[in-house]
């Protein structure tokens, strides 16, 4: 058994633990809108592990890549009428790019290129579990969806009129 100083000590050390724990600021995830929060490349800059992002119909031009980089658990959402309309700078690898995510879903992307040289999505090779759903990908320069993650899906996609396949 300890001895009264000893419990006394371990008891300040558990509560003090448990004090300075329940003050984190542990940040939740959270559902963030385009345009409302900002543009899709301002906003995938600052989503969490966790979030849902809403693309609010209507159009949405991107002047550089949006990227999804080291999350997890995403989902990114176009409502019925939302088209995102391409014009990153030449050199770009991609309009949109993901790189080590997994469990993300992309649902409901239009995205326009304008026959720049990017790519319209790409997934690196270090995601995995990546879902394309119900998306169209239309007049890249170079291939509309590139995805190289392990264990992905592309479901009820279309990708035409791209310059490369």
């Amino acid at each position: 058994m300890l001895d009264f100083p000893i419990r006394s000590l371990l008891t300040c050390v558990i509560w003090s633990l448990v004090t300075w724990t329940s003050g984190l600021n542990v940040a939740q995830a959270i559902t963030r809108y385009v345009p409302d929060q900002g543009t899709l490349d301002q906003v995938l800059a600052r989503v969490i592990n966790g979030d849902t992002v809403i693309i609010r119909a209507g159009s949405h031009r991107l002047l550089k890549t949006a990227l999804l980089s080291r999350r997890n658990d995403i989902t990114i959402q176009g409502e019925a009428g939302a088209v995102i309309y391409s014009a990153v700078p030449a050199g770009t690898t991609a309009a949109i790019r993901m790189s080590t995510c997994n469990r993300v879903v992309l649902s409901g992307l239009k995205l326009e290129g304008a026959f720049q040289s990017a790519r319209g999505i790409k997934i690196d090779s270090t995601c995995s579990f990546i879902t394309l759903r119900n998306c169209e990908v239309t007049h890249c320069g170079h291939h509309g969806i590139d995805i190289d993650a392990r264990d992905s899906s592309i479901l009820n996609c279309i990708s035409h009129h791209n310059l490369a396949f």
